[in-house]
């Protein structure tokens, strides 16, 4: 017993350390950037850039200034939301002049694999390979007619086929994930705007007694280097120490778990312990919920006797009843369409589907 309080302390305290020495290597402090080919506001992992070109790019970004996560990108002829990591593009939404799409895209931003693209017409093209000149899936028109089989690139069917019989279910998880960016870029630009005030009204009321004269002040606001270069070399000594202080930690987490003798727990205390943990897991399950969310979670069939899963998945077949409204030519439903596939989508987050 005493060498299991001594290890429980022990790893307390180095996590403590961990977690502070973390929390001074990656602070989020907000700054006003200039770079040589743009200006942004920023924090460690979040950024919103205007570029000399006009362009505007907003969202997550990781250490080496690469674009990381959900990403709002505002060009002269669309906007875009898509989800990045490291650099290149996953997924998203893009919105043009005559309609959107929802789906799968290359590293360079090209229409890839599973998607749709709804005109603002009312007609959709669903297609399962995208990036080729014959497009197998679906045309759905305005007037209600829907066609089948392989089509070329201005949408006219070339021969009748019959799809996959699991295409719409992988096109409309494709179409979810793509449609969360927007949702979870909103929300996180929303924390990020709060801090951007602050750091606004703060800089206003200092202005004038914080001019920087000196030219080693004045390089410390400037970057000679463009935004998003990909470099990686100003911030490899924080990675690596980062990474170095990450596995002394586990090994000594694990010295501790050795002499805490944990080959005396039995099966039997496993058993229970589980038990215990699978009830109380039960009990919490909504508890992150607030009780308008908990509302709107019952609103789409969800009971309380269900588990998770089984929420996720009564939510996921919600999604897909409210993706046939979407293509209604009614604004009024097309409208309540979209709000009930944001609000599905943010319970599902919620709920870690």
């Amino acid at each position: 017993m005493l060498n299991c309080a001594k290890a429980t302390i022990v790893s307390a305290v180095v996590l403590t350390l961990f977690l502070f020495i973390s929390k001074n290597l990656f602070s989020d402090d907000f700054n006003e950037v200039l770079y040589s080919n743009a200006k942004c506001f920023e924090t460690t992992f979040f950024a919103e850039c205007k570029f000399n070109n006009g362009n505007i790019i907003i969202g997550g970004k990781n250490i080496n200034k690469n674009w990381h996560g959900n990403v709002k990108l505002v060009f002269e002829s669309k906007t875009a939301y898509r989800f990045f990591k490291d650099g290149e593009v996953r997924y998203g939404v893009e919105y043009f002049n005559n309609g959107y799409y929802v789906g799968d895209l290359t590293s360079d931003a090209y229409f890839y694999g599973l998607g749709t693209f709804y005109f603002d017409s009312g007609s959709k093209a669903s297609y399962q390979n995208w990036h080729e000149d014959k497009r197998i899936g679906y045309f759905h028109s305005a007037n209600g007619k829907r066609e089948t089989g392989r089509f070329d690139t201005d949408h006219n069917l070339i021969i009748p086929l019959t799809l996959n019989k699991d295409f719409q279910l992988k096109l409309n998880n494709m179409e979810l994930l793509a449609r969360s960016v927007e949702v979870d870029f909103k929300n996180e630009y929303q924390e990020f705007l709060k801090k951007k005030r602050i750091f606004i009204s703060s800089s206003s009321n200092s202005n004038k007694s914080s001019v920087l004269n000196s030219t080693d002040e004045n390089s410390s606001q400037t970057s000679s280097t463009n935004y998003v270069s990909g470099k990686k070399e100003s911030s490899s000594y924080n990675l690596n120490l980062i990474i170095g202080l990450g596995i002394l930690f586990i090994f000594i987490v694990i010295i501790l778990w050795k002499k805490a003798s944990p080959s005396k727990i039995t099966q039997a205390d496993t058993k229970e312990s589980q038990s215990q943990k699978d009830s109380q897991e039960e009990i919490e399950r909504y508890k992150n919920l607030s009780l308008a969310d908990s509302r709107k979670l019952f609103s789409y069939g969800v009971k309380e006797f269900m588990s998770v899963p089984e929420a996720c998945r009564q939510l996921r077949s919600e999604y897909f009843k409210w993706t046939t409204v979407s293509n209604n030519p009614d604004g009024l439903k097309k409208s309540l369409s979209q709000k009930n596939m944001n609000n599905i989508i943010r319970l599902r987050k919620k709920l870690e589907c």
